[in-house]
């Protein structure tokens, strides 16, 4: 990790929750503390976090069973709003992945490369479970796109 002095930057960007003074990767049980951010960031510092979120509400079986296995922190944007007030946290500004952004910057590539991936590694059984995997997340991103996204949040010490 980066050592850095109190009140040493003006922002910083995680993908984490925020808590009080730690960033943690989940507020239910289990909550891990990932490092104290509090000190290192200047008074009027910003954090900035993605985390996904479901958008709608009464996502599909198939898409809360492959989240809960993924990351079963997800939760709904309003929620996520809550606890980072909880946490004593001010959201200065939040948005939504676009899901354009999805398709064009992340999963066509992807797609593309595992397409190769399989052909080149045709005769791997490993290989091809690796694939697989990947695919699957592809896959339920085009089914169910519209119930999740990461959610962007802008904010700073309450």
């Amino acid at each position: 990790l980066l050592a850095l002095e109190d009140d040493e930057v003006d922002a910083l960007v995680e993908r984490a929750l925020p808590g009080k003074d730690v960033c943690v990767d989940r507020v239910d049980e289990g909550a891990v503390e990932v490092e104290d951010r509090g000190d290192v960031l200047q008074p009027a510092g910003h954090l900035v976090v993605s985390e996904a979120c479901w958008m709608k509400p009464d996502p599909p079986p198939e898409c809360v069973a492959f989240w809960n296995a993924e990351y079963p922190a997800i939760r709904r944007v309003e929620t996520l709003l809550s606890v980072v007030d909880t946490c004593g946290w001010q959201t200065v500004a939040h948005f939504s992945l676009p899901r354009e952004s999805w398709w064009t910057d992340y999963y066509g590539p992807l797609q593309h490369s595992v397409t190769q991936f399989r052909q080149r590694h045709e005769h791997e059984p490993d290989a091809q479970e690796l694939a697989h995997q990947v695919q699957r997340e592809i896959d339920m991103w085009v089914r169910y796109s519209e119930f999740y996204s990461y959610e962007f949040l802008v904010m700073r010490m309450g």
